[in-house]
């Protein structure tokens, strides 16, 4: 059976979470870090010369999450996308994805709730845990 996917992203990092069908409860599959755009990353970005501009990585970022979603969809693994990122990198990531994910995304939040807990992000999306 195709599972729900809510991707909860920002320009460095994106937490794939999937919930069952029948909405069953809500966990982490996967939890992907750009350690190119990462702004907390301070000794990297001191030892190592900036080549690419952060608006180029950002970009980068986003069509790497929106391959990984178009991966699972030839997979036939997606039943619908929720999208919860801030409204800049939101627009960002929807713009890579192809028509067929696009049709696949029931919701998108715009807000940014990466670094929050499970729980949390659950508690915003009023699914179970």
């Amino acid at each position: 059976m195709k599972k729900h996917w809510i991707i909860v992203a920002e320009s460095s990092r994106a937490r794939i979470l999937i919930q069952e069908p029948n909405r069953g409860q809500l966990t982490e599959q996967q939890d992907l870090v750009h350690p190119d755009n990462n702004p907390h990353d301070h000794d990297r970005q001191t030892m190592q010369p900036v080549t690419m501009p952060k608006d180029v990585e950002t970009d980068s970022f986003a069509r790497q999450i929106a391959a990984l979603l178009e991966h699972a969809r030839k997979q036939n693994e997606i039943g619908d996308i929720v999208l919860v990122a801030p409204p800049q990198f939101l627009g960002l990531l929807t713009e890579h994805l192809g028509a067929e994910l696009q049709k696949l995304v029931g919701k998108r939040i715009h807000k940014n709730l990466v670094r929050h807990s499970l729980a949390d992000i659950a508690a915003h999306l009023a699914v179970p845990v």
